[in-house]
């Protein structure tokens, strides 16, 4: 959830889904959902200190330990390749 904006209060309360860290501004890419926007959402580049987890990422399990329900950092997350068996 994004809280605490002052330059945008509109984007404030809104909930969205992080898409990727942009290192070269230290800002998240939100897909927000706006209904005021075309088609429902809106993407915006957000601090980290302006943005709640609400919900943990996926990977986590019922029971995890705290420290497993932390998103990784982008910069340490391991690249996956996808590779397909035909």
């Amino acid at each position: 959830m994004v809280e605490g904006l002052v330059k945008a209060p509109a984007f404030n309360g809104l909930i969205g889904v992080v898409q990727y860290f942009e290192e070269e501004t230290s800002r998240y890419s939100v897909l927000l959902s706006s209904p005021a926007a075309s088609g429902g959402a809106q993407q915006a580049k957000i601090k980290c200190d302006n943005l709640r987890l609400l919900a943990p990422p996926p990977f986590c399990t019922t029971g995890a330990p705290e420290s497993l329900l932390m998103p990784m950092p982008v910069g340490l997350a391991t690249p996956l390749r996808l590779t397909a068996l035909v």
